[in-house]
């Protein structure tokens, strides 16, 4: 199955954690993916506060999302050329992943970082979900 939208991990959490934009998220996700780097965020979180890791696992397992797992050298290099607006805006390793696999594949990123959108250069859509 073909996805729309790919995951950043600001938006599995804002659903995890029934924050502010998570019904925004609830509507896209059944047509979303996530990339493992940004699930590895997620699970990270969770357990950071305290869910057992197995709870983690299982909780990630029964939302059945799609999970981009390649990462190629080409797309390595994007993230290389995203670093100077990186810096700038204070992205994580995860936003560069989510912003270049969802330009790199079409995708519509969602998230909840507002500054996404300040990113100069990029042809990436992104739903903000707050």
């Amino acid at each position: 199955m073909t996805h729309r939208y790919l995951l950043d991990a600001s938006a599995l959490l804002a659903v995890i954690f029934q924050e502010p934009g998570a019904d925004r998220v609830l509507e896209v996700i059944d047509d979303s993916e996530i990339h493992a780097v940004n699930l590895a965020e997620v699970m990270r979180k969770m357990v950071a506060v305290g869910m057992p890791p197995g709870e983690v696992v299982s909780q990630i397992e029964e939302l059945n999302l799609g999970v981009v797992e390649e990462l190629g050298v080409k797309q390595v290099h994007e993230i290389a050329r995203l670093a100077p607006e990186a810096k700038r805006l204070g992205l994580s390793l995860g936003d560069c992943v989510c912003l270049t696999q969802a330009e790199w594949r079409h995708l519509v990123a969602v998230t909840a970082e507002r500054r996404w959108p300040e990113i100069d250069g990029r042809k990436v859509k992104i739903l903000l979900i707050r």
